[in-house]
């Protein structure tokens, strides 16, 4: 964790303004969306969001979940390959959305 030494106060509608210098080093624009974490109870920070990560987190899962179901080994590569094609999407999109600068 690196202290910036920067303070905010949260306004009262529970906002907080994060400092441009800060905003600018870590490539976050207007708009872009960020997940609220908390961490250990006591500290609350933000990591972009990005959907794709999730969809290919949610892949790993059911490649998991396949592989102790009750399906025919042929169910289970045909289920693996269609996985992999998704994820192999999703990786592309999430190139061609850093490229646009989005």
């Amino acid at each position: 964790m690196i202290h910036t030494g920067i303070i905010r106060r949260i306004d009262n509608l529970g906002r907080v303004v994060i400092p441009k210098e800060i905003r600018k080093s870590l490539n976050i624009r207007e708009g872009d969306a960020l997940e609220i974490v908390v961490v250990d109870h006591s500290m609350v920070g933000f990591i972009p969001y990005r959907p794709t990560m999730e969809a290919a987190a949610l892949c790993d899962r059911l490649k998991e979940e396949i592989s102790f179901g009750n399906f025919s080994s042929s169910d289970t590569a045909e289920l693996h390959k269609c996985i992999n094609q998704f994820k192999s999407t999703l990786r592309i999109a999430e190139k061609n959305k850093e490229k646009e600068g989005f």
